[in-house]
């Protein structure tokens, strides 16, 4: 006969299980978000240029201005 005791010790794992859970999540969210915001930094600034005029975010005038501005450095 087990008791209160069998099931505080069931309910003790399961929440240590959570926890765990819990932190590995969070663990792999952050390192999501570090690893994408590194994708982006290893793009040239002509490369990010051209992804924005291609998706209409500039005019035309606004690339070619920026592009002249990008090569002279």
């Amino acid at each position: 006969m087990m008791g209160n005791g069998g099931s505080m010790l069931f309910g003790s794992v399961f929440m240590w299980v959570v926890w765990i859970l819990i932190f590995v999540g969070l663990f792999y969210l952050v390192k999501a978000s570090l690893r994408s915001s590194d994708d982006y930094s290893q793009e040239s600034a002509l490369e990010i240029l051209k992804k924005r005029y291609a998706r209409g975010e500039i005019s035309e005038e606004q690339f070619i201005e920026q592009r002249k501005e990008i090569e002279k450095k």
